[in-house]
């Protein structure tokens, strides 16, 4: 029997959110199920550290107003850590290293047969402040080098697309999660590239089900809002729909001082009752990628308001499996919020971006 390849895969777990820990989760099982033996890299921007998310926040807060920001974010930092580092530590197989400066790459060698730029928003260059060299794998030299379902996030690259090309030319295969994505990078001349669907979507509902946890002190009917941007009249409209279909709006808040929003709070759930919530809603309101993403997994009714910024995820995953008319950026008391979607073509069309995506990163994954 061949050796497994050690595949070590860098990526942003280490976000608080459910998202980053459910995609990086996913990763690895999906890489897993390909024969591969899988080591996440412990990677956390220095902004990501534990100890330094009150200050990334508050960045631009000075004097009495940033301390009193400070104190009133401790407890939800807190449950962040609590919710999110167990997840991680009970789930991924991390280095037992943590990585956050170029220096910790150079002392603290990985052993790998190939490395692997993650999914979720990893070159979206806005987002994360610039370009950050070890999400382009500027730290290997002499092995192969891939990605996996990898985001840039963005309408277009601008100014930075020749650091950016620059720095992909020696990757042996990119797949990435939009088609934007692919003619981005085309168009800039990185050529060995292609389309990867979200891991999280690689794995189906069966899978998710097993994971998902029903959740506590909810009510038998609701309307679930998952909103990552402040935006009132989304709030308005969610209450207004919950109140319409005869359903109590429950509301996932993920800092603790958003419990002055409308709706029934349940404030940073467990990560399995995050699905859970999502499995069990009557219809999901939401301006998330994953949200989406599991929304269809689940094979949900569910409707999105795209955020200010970075949309092109959303837009792209909605494209793909001709869901456009789930957008809304308005109440219509006329429209039809019952009216179901008709899995039977969505899974259809699921299935076929599943086996795209698996043969692009089986292809990716050749060691010769």
């Amino acid at each position: 029997m061949s050796k497994k390849a050690r595949v070590a895969v860098i990526t942003l777990q280490a976000v608080k959110n459910y998202g980053s820990v459910l995609q990086a989760y996913a990763t690895q099982v999906v890489l897993e199920r390909l024969d591969q033996d899988v080591v996440i890299i412990d990677y956390i921007r220095e902004f990501n550290l534990d100890n330094k998310i009150a200050d990334k926040i508050t960045e631009n807060d000075k004097g009495l107003k940033k301390i009193a920001k400070e104190i009133v974010l401790y407890p939800t930092i807190k449950k962040w850590k609590k919710v999110f580092n167990d997840f991680l530590k009970k789930n991924l197989n991390l280095t037992k290293k943590v990585y956050t400066y170029p220096q910790d790459f150079i002392e603290n060698p990985i052993e790998a047969d190939v490395f692997c730029v993650g999914s979720d928003q990893v070159w979206n260059i806005e987002w994360n402040d610039g370009i950050i060299g070890p999400l382009y794998l500027d730290f290997v030299k002499d092995k192969k080098k891939i990605s996996f379902s990898s985001s840039i996030g963005m309408s277009a690259l601008g100014e930075k697309s020749k650091e950016v090309a620059k720095l992909l030319m020696d990757f042996s295969n990119i797949t990435v999660r939009e088609r934007s994505g692919v003619e981005m990078l085309h168009a800039i001349g990185v050529e060995k590239v292609s389309y990867c669907c979200d891991p999280t979507l690689l794995l189906d509902c069966s899978f998710w089900k097993e994971f998902s946890k029903a959740p506590k002190k909810c009510p038998k009917k609701y309307v679930l809002l998952y909103q990552l941007n402040r935006n009132h009249e989304f709030d308005k409209m969610a209450s207004e729909i919950a109140s319409k279909l005869s359903c109590e709006l429950v509301r996932i808040c993920m800092r603790y001082d958003q419990i002055r929003l409308p709706g029934k709070h349940i404030i940073v759930p467990e990560v399995s009752e995050f699905l859970g919530l999502i499995e069990n809603a009557e219809l999901i309101l939401t301006d998330s990628f994953h949200a989406t993403a599991f929304s269809i997994n689940f094979n949900k009714n569910f409707y999105v308001v795209y955020p200010n910024k970075f949309n092109s995820r959303i837009e792209d995953l909605l494209v793909n499996l001709n869901l456009q008319g789930r957008r809304v950026n308005i109440y219509d008391e006329n429209r039809g919020w019952t009216i179901p979607i008709k899995y039977e073509f969505v899974n259809k069309k699921l299935d076929e971006l599943r086996k795209e995506s698996i043969s692009n990163l089986s292809k990716a994954l050749r060691l010769t």
